[in-house]
Order: structure tokens, then sequence, then C-alpha cells
């Protein structure tokens, strides 16, 4: 009897440690999320906390704007600028 206890015990303890590796190696996984998705996610938050800011500084409670980024050129900005000047 005393031999069986101990090849239970000493299955059970395996299981735990098998099980606890297992939660861990899943626990530290990326959770398939990619670092793109993550960059995405960060600047659609700083979009919100900012609109937020914004519409709250011009007491404004909608908040229906969005924020765009755009590829600056020196080239548009002199077009820009030629059309200013002519009016």
């Amino acid at each position: 009897m005393k031999k069986f206890k101990r090849i239970a015990y000493i299955i059970l303890i395996a299981i735990v440690v098998i099980l606890s590796l297992t939660i861990y190696t899943n626990a530290s996984k990326d959770n398939g999320q990619t670092e793109k998705e993550k960059v995405l996610a960060q600047i659609k938050y700083l979009e919100t906390k900012l609109t937020n800011l914004f519409n709250t500084m011009n007491n404004i409670k909608t908040t229906d704007y969005n924020i765009i980024a755009t590829e600056i050129s020196s080239e548009t900005t002199r077009k820009q600028l030629k059309r200013t000047r002519r009016l």
C-alpha cells in the first residue's frame, strides 16, 4: 500500500509540474498580436486621448473628429505657398 501511495504522489507531482509549465509557456506567448497591430492600437489610443483633450480645450462635446497624419514634402508646401501668394 505504501508503494502505491508513493507512485500516486510522484504521478501527481509530475502532472502538476507539466501543467504549470504548459500554463507558463502559453501565458508568455505574444497572444498572436504582431508588432504592427500593437503600434496601430497605441496610435488609436493616442488619437482618442488627443481628440478628447482638444475637445475639452475648445468646449466641444462631440468626438466625431479624426487626426490624420500625412506625409509632408517640401514640394507640396511650396505649391501651397505659391497659391496663397497669388490670392
